[in-house]
């Protein structure tokens, strides 16, 4: 049958050798029937009988176990404040015997420091200023992958608000109460907006919400369905329509003409008799572009498709082409957009 030994030796033996018991290891005085058990760092002498009841003569409190006296006395409960254990003499160390340690808890409604805690994975639903006023909320929304970083900086560069998460392109919101507006404060005369990044132009655009308008104060700077509207009679109508001539290549007693505005026109040209390739008709304009412009140009029938058709110009003229050869007395028709 298997037999349970423990360690033991007479009580004048177990002070004589001092021995240090491992963690939860027991040890048997043969003489008086008494038992320690170990803690793997205290020695027999410093260690106290299963059962034992003592008595102290005081207590000390210290800030920490460091303060302790080099050599204590037996009798004395020494309190490690910063933790809340309790340590007595054993002959050689301290020997703990009893409290709890505190020093990974915090009270709820304690002040706290963040310097040496360690939060893991915390959640956070708003921060209090020293008043106890809300200074910053959250506002969670489920499943969010998209999120506000918010950037310090060295010397000479400025902090940032990023827009950040899972998504290529996220853009940064900004978004008042009500009917309030967004401010823009600095401590000089002059509030500038700057466009920055690694590109060596980059735009800024400023884009109204639906046929909202672009305003300077309550001065209307921009309204979108005027925008809209001079657009389209710069495009259309607006300004003086260039003159067209038919070529000679269009063939005896060809026509053409020109409908639409200074900047897109819709051509017609009829071919008279032996119409050839080469220049079909030529656009002038009474007022010269700055530069040369860039021509768009589009056949609007199937005739004109067949002839292949292209553009040479200048500031003051758009020559229209064809590379395949033309049917006599057929109309052509063409749309052109000039940019310049």
């Amino acid at each position: 049958m298997a037999q349970i030994q423990l360690r033991r030796g007479t009580a004048a033996q177990w002070t004589s050798a001092n021995t240090l018991l491992a963690a939860g290891e027991l040890g048997a005085e043969t003489d008086t029937g008494k038992l320690k058990v170990g803690d793997g760092s205290s020695h027999w002498n410093a260690l106290y009988y299963i059962g034992q009841v003592f008595f102290v003569d005081q207590v000390e409190e210290y800030v920490n176990k460091a303060a302790f006296p080099a050599t204590g006395v037996t009798d004395i409960i020494y309190v490690d404040k910063a933790t809340n254990l309790l340590w007595r003499w054993g002959g050689s160390i301290y020997v703990n015997v009893g409290g709890t340690d505190s020093s990974g808890f915090v009270t709820l409604t304690g002040v706290q420091t963040v310097p040496n805690k360690t939060l893991v994975s915390p959640k956070i639903n708003a921060i209090f200023d020293s008043n106890g006023n809300p200074i910053l909320n959250t506002s969670p929304v489920p499943n969010a992958v998209n999120f506000i970083a918010v950037q310090n900086h060295s010397a000479g560069n400025f902090p940032a608000v990023l827009a950040s998460g899972a998504d290529p392109n996220v853009a940064l919101g900004l978004v008042p109460q009500g009917a309030a507006p967004i401010v823009l404060y600095v401590a000089i005369s002059v509030a500038t907006i700057v466009a920055d990044g690694p590109e060596p132009d980059v735009d800024i655009s400023f884009v109204p919400k639906g046929d909202g308008d672009l305003k300077w104060g309550d001065d209307v700077l921009a309204r979108k369905s005027d925008i809209d509207a001079a657009i389209a009679t710069a495009v259309t109508a607006g300004g003086t329509i260039p003159t067209i001539a038919a070529h000679a290549n269009a063939g005896t007693g060809a026509t053409a003409s020109v409908a639409g505005g200074r900047y897109a026109q819709s051509v017609s040209v009829t071919t008279g008799t032996s119409a050839a390739s080469g220049t079909l008709a030529t656009l002038t304009f009474g007022t010269a572009f700055p530069t040369v412009p860039h021509v768009s140009l589009a056949p609007t029938n199937g005739p004109a498709a067949n002839l292949h058709p292209f553009v040479t110009k200048t500031t003051t003229t758009v020559v229209l082409q064809i590379a395949g050869t033309p049917l006599s007395n057929t109309t052509y028709t063409f749309d052109l957009i000039e940019i310049g």
